[in-house]
């Protein structure tokens, strides 16, 4: 849904429903029922938080969680059993943000690409593509150029790219990791890609496979995860929250609007998260379309009205 069309309400609304439900549940099982709320804005966690407390009594959310995705990384890196992450290897003077290859790290990059290719483009390349998509995670971490110049995985409406732009972006890639070993720099990517890789085992397994026995190597579970403005997570970073929930896919509940990406780098469509579930299901399990919020509640008739004027005008001309 686009802004103002009760996105976040929804998922609100959902937690509540799904923890009622839950009571009658638990009268038979002897295990609470736990949730976790997920978002990258911490204002926006915060607001979920202080919304559910002063509207349910404190019983109601003993094991209800709120994390920023920061927060919900540093969890999954801290449980992790084969995952144990260095501070050493991953200081704050070594991460490569978009700022940082922006104004550090692009200057470097000596191909003639680097020319005539704007900056953001190649990041949202390099974060969504090359080391954030699901296929890259399938490879060891690092997509192949065969993969990534393959138009029937990543055709013109996923990667908008011409075959030649690719090339010409593989090879500044090919210099950014260079790079990235010399100095020992790391990024949001190579961070998801540790915690994720030694769990792809059990995220490919069928959700009737899945049993409590498998060898997951993650002690974080949660009966459902609730994502707000998902459209700011990579497909690995999405991947995450199926680990957290132990692969059942019917346990995530996601909400976003592609139009209001605030995470420079990250090129989302609702279509990466069912692609994501169809590849790491072996083909074997297909999502629906996303539900599609059309109502703007935030702004009035009249407000709607004079933009939808304007643009009609604009358009026109």
């Amino acid at each position: 849904g686009r802004s103002g069309t009760g996105k976040t309400l929804c998922v609100m609304d959902r937690m509540n429903h799904d923890r009622a439900a839950s009571l009658v549940l638990q009268r038979a099982a002897s295990a609470p029922f736990k949730q976790l709320f997920v978002t990258r804005s911490s204002a926006l966690c915060d607001f979920v938080r202080l919304y559910q407390q002063h509207n349910f009594a404190a019983d109601d959310l003993v094991h209800t969680e709120y994390a920023t995705f920061d927060k919900f990384l540093r969890q999954l890196e801290f449980t992790s059993t084969d995952n144990k992450v260095d501070s050493t290897d991953q200081s704050a003077s070594k991460k490569v943000d978009f700022l940082r290859f922006r104004d550090h790290v692009f200057p470097l990059l000596t191909i003639k690409a680097a020319r005539t290719l704007d900056t953001l483009v190649v990041w949202t390349q390099i974060r969504s593509f090359l080391k954030g998509s699901i296929e890259a995670a399938l490879e060891g971490g690092v997509l192949s150029l065969a993969t990534y110049l393959d138009t029937s995985k990543f055709s013109r409406d996923r990667c908008r790219l011409l075959p030649e732009q690719r090339q010409e972006v593989y090879a500044l890639f090919v210099q950014y990791q260079a790079l990235h070993e010399l100095h020992g720099w790391w990024d949001d990517m190579d961070r998801a890609m540790q915690v994720l890789r030694p769990n792809l085992s059990v995220l490919m397994q069928t959700q009737q496979e899945y049993s409590e026995e498998s060898n997951n190597t993650t002690t974080v579970k949660y009966d459902k995860v609730y994502v707000d403005e998902v459209q700011d997570n990579t497909q690995v970073e999405i991947a995450l929250y199926l680990v957290a929930v132990g692969g059942r896919v019917d346990a995530l509940f996601l909400a976003g609007d592609p139009a209001q990406s605030v995470v420079e780098g990250v090129e989302f469509r609702f279509e990466e998260v069912r692609s994501l579930v169809y590849l790491l299901s072996q083909q074997q399990e297909a999502l629906q379309r996303p539900t599609k919020l059309l109502v703007n509640y935030r702004s009035h008739s009249g407000i709607l009205n004079c933009a939808g004027a304007v643009l009609g005008r604009m358009l026109a001309m």
